[in-house]
């Protein structure tokens, strides 16, 4: 990609490359960047909470979760 992260390209490409439109798709970042990146390209994004606080994520529009084990559930797949 030529535009880094917080440009939506690589989430809007990888929607596409699955046939999926933006909004029907979960990022999980980790990253502020990846976060604004994510919600920019219309995904729903999920938040994995390391050192940032819950409403620091919150407040970029991400869904905050504590453990990759939470990951199913969230993605009702659990």
């Amino acid at each position: 990609m030529d535009r880094p992260k917080p440009y939506p390209d690589i989430y809007r490409a990888a929607a596409l490359s699955c046939g999926a439109a933006p909004e029907d798709c979960v990022v999980v970042e980790d990253s502020l960047p990846g976060i604004r990146a994510g919600r920019a390209a219309g995904c729903r994004v999920l938040a994995l909470v390391w050192d940032m606080p819950e409403a620091m994520l919150r407040a970029q529009g991400a869904e905050p979760f504590r453990s990759m084990a939470e990951l199913p559930a969230l993605l009702g797949v659990a």
